[in-house]
């Protein structure tokens, strides 16, 4: 956060600016770098355990940063609102896409990978990077709001889930063809 209020300050206009928003989703790569550094060189166990215990904590962070003082302030109302029930489903949808990022980033350090998964593995982890930058422009230049942003957002995130599942799959079918 202080890196992007440093160095990627906001315009001031209203406008979707494609390339400072580009830019400043670039600043993404300190996220995967602080997973990789957790996951590689903070937690102990098994490879297996450790990407997936790094990306459930990265993911409640995210949650508790990102939405705990909205549901905490907005959803002890009396009155019921539709928002409450689309920011819980989002909440769904990232600690997926969260946990799917630590696995690419685990997967990422592999040795063992083909050639095949390795490259599913790199434009999967350019995805992660500039997720929130397509989104954005989903929302801005295609106008996409509310419910069928919350559809398309699962789609995507579905899409990567199952083809991060994919890809760390191949690892144990191409080790037990070795054995």
């Amino acid at each position: 956060m202080m890196a992007l209020a440093t160095f990627f300050p906001t315009a001031d206009t209203e406008e979707f600016d494609m390339l400072s928003e580009f830019v400043k989703n670039n600043a993404d790569l300190i996220d995967l770098l602080g997973l990789h550094l957790a996951i590689s060189y903070l937690l102990s166990g098994k490879g297996e355990v450790r990407f997936l215990s790094a990306g459930l904590g990265w993911a409640a962070a995210h949650s508790i940063a990102s939405y705990a003082l909205f549901f905490f302030v907005g959803a002890r109302t009396t009155a019921f609102h539709w928002k409450y029930i689309q920011t819980a489903l989002e909440s769904n949808i990232d600690l997926v896409f969260y946990l799917s990022m630590a696995t690419l980033v685990w997967l990422f350090n592999r040795s063992d990978l083909n050639v095949s998964t390795r490259r599913l593995v790199y434009a999967l982890l350019a995805f992660c990077i500039f997720h929130s930058f397509i989104y954005e422009v989903l929302y801005y230049k295609f106008l996409i709001r509310s419910w069928q942003f919350l559809i398309t957002k699962a789609v995507l995130t579905g899409a990567l889930g199952v083809l991060t599942t994919m890809s760390y799959s191949g690892i144990y079918i191409s080790q037990n063809k070795n054995n």
